[in-house]
């Protein structure tokens, strides 16, 4: 008869095994087709598959490598103790030595492709052959032979309105349903920027191209579609002249002014990359000495930065200025400052914390107003106000923002505001949907700058007929596609397409994909993966001839001194958020050798 520890060792080692099919299931959702395997690729699957929650080294490593290794020689090792000890309890604590022995030894090299680890190797051509089979689907034109071409750029406008300074605020996370948000009939959530409205030169949705912060920076400040994938190797290199560096250009002094971390998803290499001379963040102020609050461990309290942005709009009152400034608060754990009281604004807990950091977002921006007004620059300021991407809380199964192209999630607020701007526009702005991409060639055109601008259009001229894409950050899950009020998500397979009416439906309640004849669905698919396929296909080229054919291997944890899982962990272990800020300055002052 087999002996209760027996049975128990076959019971685990079915247990491991199906653990083991489950890291692969969800790499193979998530990250892992036909790509080489990163800790980190593997880390974020696993914390989308588990809802974010701290993701530990070891559990990713004992089923990709220890297991694996204990699986082959615990047979082996068995044989061998038993031949060296003659002893069953000894033998088995060999076995677990040895066990530890591998544990240690690989634990430490925990930035390694994981690519050459049993098992994932061995999948490797799998994976490449699922990836194949899955996304089969070419670029092909629709039956009809109808084939979604851009339409021509606008040339920008030849007139000159007197803006000698601008103001690129960027709240995190905010959707724009946080900002619509109404309490009895009144916008109790972000009133301020309600307030702009009537006087404001654009009121309206602009649509994130991929929902998340690093991406959404790329493609306002660079006019550009960024590469879709999870990993910003934006940070290493960018193609074409952004914003910044075009402004510094024309006598500006451009400045990125943040409540978060620069080192998080590397942004502070896309700081340079852009083309910001100055940099103020948290970092920045705990080097200065100064006090703040932290409100996470991404960073502090917006109040703590305006200062900062008074002082260095008041040194160059007499010159031309670029300051951006990305909000905090507002960004997961939604945590308010201690002093600010939470109030009721809906029933769901954690949404309405939400809404109360929005809110409290749009406090700050009533505060940047107020600093323009006191250093005497508010006629003579552009203010360009967007969220960088939205916010998911249960709505069609989805939470967060990475993973998701519904409207709760890539629908953000766009506000332009000059008083003199607004009454010398000689034809009314479009009240059509706008993109992320429209930032760079917008300012462009109200500061009278000439810029060659590939894939955005100034929303001061007349919008032509357009489709708008957004994809989520893996580019294998879903992708989007706005033509006026009809939305098409393509799910390269997975699932069934959605076909929404944004018009009558904007929460996309009912999907209407059979009203859709099949060439219209092809049309909107084949945009899709042209759309796709094109984007891909010029940064690779542009990452190849600048970063090496082996770009892939740049990004590793080592590119990212400062990750979500970090955050998440130091937040459990409740360690200190100054010297945890600390850390991320020095080390990722090392690996760029400054």
């Amino acid at each position: 008869p087999r002996s209760n520890a027996h049975i128990l060792y076959r019971l685990l080692f079915i247990a491991s095994l199906l653990y083991l099919m489950l890291i692969h299931i969800v790499l193979l959702i998530y990250f892992g087709l036909g790509y080489e395997l990163t800790l980190e690729r593997v880390r974020h699957g696993l914390m989308v598959f588990f809802g974010s929650k701290p993701i530990h080294d070891l559990t990713i490593y004992f089923p990709l490598v220890v297991l694996p290794l204990i699986m082959v020689f615990a047979p082996l090792l068995k044989r061998l103790f038993k031949r060296v000890m003659r002893n069953k309890g000894m033998s088995r604590l060999g076995i677990l030595f040895v066990s530890l022995m591998l544990i240690y030894a690989v634990f430490p090299q925990q930035n390694r492709i994981l690519k050459d680890a049993p098992f994932v190797g061995v999948s490797q051509p799998l994976r490449t052959l699922a990836k194949d089979a899955m996304f089969k689907e070419r670029p092909q034109h629709a039956p009809t032979g109808k084939v979604y071409t851009p339409p021509a750029q606008v040339p920008l406008s030849q007139d000159a309105y007197g803006i000698k300074h601008v103001a690129l605020i960027i709240l995190e996370s905010v959707s724009s349903e946080a900002v619509n948000h109404q309490v009895n009939g009144e916008y109790v959530v972000a009133p301020f920027l309600q307030s702009l409205k009537d006087k404001a030169v654009v009121f309206g949705d602009s649509i994130t191209v991929i929902p998340g912060t690093s991406k959404s920076l790329i493609s306002m400040l660079c006019g550009i579609y960024p590469f879709v994938s999870h990993f910003a190797f934006e940070s290493l290199t960018v193609p074409g002249t952004c914003l910044p560096k075009l402004l510094n250009e024309h006598q500006f002094d451009s400045v990125f002014f943040r409540a978060s971390t620069e080192y998080f998803d590397n942004h502070s290499g896309i700081h340079r990359q852009t083309g910001f001379k100055e940099v103020v963040s948290p970092e920045k102020l705990l080097s200065d000495n100064q006090d703040v609050t932290y409100t996470s461990f991404a960073g502090v309290d917006e109040r703590d930065v305006l200062p900062k942005m008074s002082s260095w709009l008041n040194k160059r009152k007499n010159g031309k200025t670029f300051a951006t400034l990305l909000t905090n608060v507002s960004h997961a754990p939604y945590a308010l400052p201690k002093d600010i009281p939470e109030v009721r604004l809906a029933d769901a807990e954690m949404y309405n914390k939400y809404l109360n950091t929005v809110k409290f977002s749009d406090g700050i921006l009533e505060r940047i107003f107020d600093v323009y007004k006191k250093q005497g620059l508010f006629d003579d300021a552009l203010f360009v106000i967007i969220g960088d991407h939205g916010e998911s809380f249960g709505e069609h199964s989805q939470y967060g923002h990475l993973y998701s192209v519904y409207q709760n999630t890539i629908s953000v607020p766009l506000v332009i505001y000059n008083e003199r701007l607004k009454l010398a526009l000689k034809t009314p702005v479009s009240d059509a949907f706008y993109s992320g991409v429209d930032v760079l060639p917008t300012i462009a055109d109200a500061l009278n700058i000439q810029h060659e601008y590939k894939v955005g259009y100034s929303v001061l001229s007349p919008l032509p007929e357009r489709l708008i894409f957004s994809s989520e950050i893996t580019s294998q899950l879903s992708a989007s596609v706005i033509d006026g009020d009809r939305k098409f998500i393509h799910y390269f397979g997975f699932k069934r397409d959605d076909y929404f009416d944004l018009a009558t439906d904007p929460r996309e309640m009912v999907n209407r994909i059979d009203q859709l004849s099949e060439e219209e669905i092809a049309y909107y698919k084949n945009a899709i993966h042209e759309w796709k396929h094109n984007v891909q296909h010029d940064f690779d080229a542009h990452f190849k001839a600048t970063l090496g054919s082996d770009y892939y291997m740049k990004w590793s944890t080592e590119s990212l001194p400062c990750t979500f899982k970090d955050i998440m962990v130091a937040d459990a272990l409740n360690a200190s958020p100054k010297e945890w800020l600390r850390k991320c300055k020095v080390t990722s002052d090392r690996h760029h050798g400054h």
